[in-house]
């Protein structure tokens, strides 16, 4: 028995022994650009089905947005009967902000921060850092003023 833990004893140190005289390999530039390719801002358009900006509304619905192979998609999910239904119609709300900021954009390009319900049949956008009023009858867009506020005051949850 004690021989079986000297020959064990002698065999961790010589393991030991080899592990610290092995030469350590540099990290090199390769190396980190391989890393880098792996990186979430470099990858997370090849994954689709991603549920994001998930933001919950007074009447027990939720809005969110999913990710898919042509852009973002939004949905209203109905928290007490389960349903879930198409949010917004891109290709109108692209050509009303487009005419807004004078220039083409795309469905796949508009910047969806934030959706809000205001009534039954308009919601407030933040798109791309400026507010709007969504009319859903005829997607017509009206800019709202500016909400200034301090750099360094964060708004409570409460």
């Amino acid at each position: 028995m004690f021989l079986k833990k000297y020959q064990l004893a002698i065999c961790l140190i010589g393991l030991l022994a080899i592990s610290c005289t092995e030469k350590k390999s540099e990290i090199t530039i390769e190396d980190y650009q391989r890393a880098e390719r792996m990186l979430y801002q470099n990858t997370d358009s090849l994954v689709y089905g991603i549920v994001s900006r998930v933001s919950w509304q007074e009447n027990n619905t939720v809005f969110y947005a999913k990710s898919g192979k042509n852009g973002q998609s939004y949905f209203k999910a109905n928290i007490e009967n389960g349903e879930i239904s198409s949010l917004l119609d891109l290709d109108k709300l692209a050509k009303s902000y487009s005419a807004i900021v004078e220039k083409e954009v795309s469905p796949a390009d508009l910047s969806i921060f934030s959706i809000e319900t205001v009534d039954e049949n308009s919601l407030k956008l933040n798109i791309s850092g400026s507010n709007f009023t969504l009319n859903l009858s005829d997607y017509s867009l009206d800019k709202l003023p500016s909400e200034r506020r301090n750099r360094n005051e964060f708004l409570s949850p409460d």
